[in-house]
């Protein structure tokens, strides 16, 4: 918008860029990139050659500004200034209306971008929940870190990866079914729901965490004896409710194959339990603890005759390249 294109108005007084910057709040060097693209009105020029702007220009800094704060790049704005300046039998509005259509899909293409960014945080952080919490190190990835056998010069393909070193093929193809000696059945599944995430993050999933967790309902169990009828019930399906939940979470994300028994079994078993309690006696002479190993030991039983039929301890589908 140049001088010529100045609307005719009324004596006003003409200021310098550094007081339109003032009144407008815009930078300096910001107002010069509008002034150099035609997008305010000008009045000439000062004795000493410094541009001059009339109120007017106050009006072209706004529409600039709020034009960008809805998306718009400089060249949008650019070419919408000459259709509005050179077009004038011509409403602007259905060009602007066009203009807020790319911008519109531009943003939406970004949100898909940073919804597949999130999920690829949330799958991470599931991935690699107890390196991130300091349960175990991600060194223990590194094939050149101390105290794991590495072949001179390493390989500068693989990271510190868990994926990179248990499979050939991209890193989407994780094999979720290898073993594990206690705890989760390493990978987990992604963490694709809020729910997962809490579980991930709240649960104990291995190590000492997971021994201590299970070290409370043994205590539980041997409290159990000591107490009156109804709370040796309550306790015993306290107890049956801790582990199953344990197990049953841990089945749900990570297929854990001896917990499909003692999930659904300990569940089964305190809620039986604590309708004993409510009765104030015990249906079965006193036998749930007996029952409670016994779910502990059909389990056990199960992961190893699905080991040993599918060679892995996480009841997946069967992978056709194993024999």
């Amino acid at each position: 918008m140049s001088a010529s294109n100045s609307p005719a108005s009324g004596p006003q007084t003409a200021m310098t860029i550094g007081t339109l910057s003032r009144r407008t709040g815009v930078p300096v060097k910001l107002l010069r990139e509008y002034e150099d693209a035609g997008l305010i009105y000008t009045v000439g020029r000062s004795a000493g050659n410094y541009r001059l702007f009339g109120d007017e220009a106050l009006w072209c800094v706004a529409v600039v500004t709020e034009l960008r704060a809805v998306g718009l790049t400089m060249a949008e704005i650019c070419e919408l200034t000459r259709d509005y300046l050179h077009n004038l039998d011509e409403p602007i509005g259905p060009r602007l209306t066009q203009l807020l259509g790319s911008v519109r899909k531009r943003t939406t293409t970004r949100i898909d971008e940073l919804q597949q960014l999130l999920k690829r945080l949330d799958e991470f952080e599931s991935d690699y929940a107890d390196e991130l919490t300091g349960r175990t190190d991600f060194r223990q990835w590194d094939p050149r870190a101390p105290g794991l056998d590495s072949p001179p010069g390493g390989n500068p393909s693989v990271g510190f990866m868990r994926d990179q070193r248990t499979t050939d093929g991209p890193a989407s193809t994780v094999d979720c079914c290898g073993p594990a000696l206690w705890g989760w059945s390493p990978p987990r599944l992604p963490a694709d729901t809020p729910a997962k995430q809490v579980v991930d993050r709240v649960l104990p999933s291995t190590g000492f965490p997971a021994l201590a967790y299970f070290a409370a309902v043994v205590v539980l169990l041997n409290l159990a004896p000591h107490l009156p009828t109804r709370g040796e019930l309550a306790l015993d399906g306290l107890a049956a409710l801790a582990g199953g939940g344990w197990c049953a979470a841990n089945f749900w994300r990570c297929r854990h194959a001896h917990c499909l028994i003692t999930g659904t079994g300990w569940l089964a078993l305190s809620g039986f339990a604590f309708v004993e309690a409510i009765m104030g006696r015990s249906v079965i002479g006193g036998n749930e603890q007996i029952v409670f190993l016994a779910v502990l030991a059909a389990g056990i039983a199960f992961e190893v005759a699905w080991r040993i039929a599918r060679g892995t301890n996480a009841v997946t589908a069967r992978d056709p390249t194993r024999r």
